[in-house]
């Protein structure tokens, strides 16, 4: 025996609670993925900063060093007078080991060690004042303290010439050269 059948097909537009759960699960993992990007785009970032912090390190001591033998080659003092970077790179470096923070320390010894490394190579070459000023506007250039440093020098240039410019005049230089020679050829 043969039945006939009749099928009638209906949409149902209610969730499905397993299509739901898909969903929200592959918005989690979008929101995941956004967020470990923008972890990845700031570890980056910093990794940057941190590269750009030591290559200006060494450009600045490489300048330092520079600059040194400038001036213990044509000032009037001895170089570990006028060597204030190597003294303060030592004072630092005690002050760490006093507190027993090894690892500051330790960076400080290599930074030490490099800018050595770079006076003894810079030691052999002459500079002259034209080569200073290229230096000193070489570190002006630097991206992360560049412009510190200028405003930190133009600072200490205006103070420097308002000092002079007090000091001038309190004590105003009388000129008397002219009439010091006549008086003194009256006497002859």
């Amino acid at each position: 025996m043969h039945e006939w059948t009749s099928t009638k097909s209906k949409v149902i537009t209610d969730k499905v609670p397993l299509a739901g759960k898909m969903a929200d699960r592959a918005a989690q993992d979008a929101a995941s993925n956004s967020a470990l990007e923008n972890i990845e785009v700031a570890i980056s970032e910093c990794e940057k900063r941190v590269k750009t912090y030591k290559d200006e390190t060494e450009r600045t001591l490489r300048i330092c060093a520079k600059l040194n033998s400038y001036v213990s080659q044509n000032a009037l003092m001895a170089s570990s007078d006028a060597d204030e970077i190597k003294r303060m790179l030592e004072n630092r470096i005690a002050a760490f080991e006093s507190l027993s923070a090894d690892e500051g320390s330790s960076d400080l010894k290599q930074m030490l060690s490099q800018y050595n490394g770079y006076l003894g190579e810079e030691m052999s070459y002459r500079y002259t004042a034209s080569d200073v000023q290229e230096l000193i506007q070489e570190l002006y250039t630097l991206p992360m303290n560049g412009s510190d440093l200028k405003e930190a020098m133009e600072v200490e240039e205006t103070a420097r010439r308002k000092f002079t410019e007090a000091k001038r005049e309190a004590n105003p230089v009388i000129h008397l050269a002219g009439f010091c020679g006549r008086f003194i050829s009256k006497f002859k």
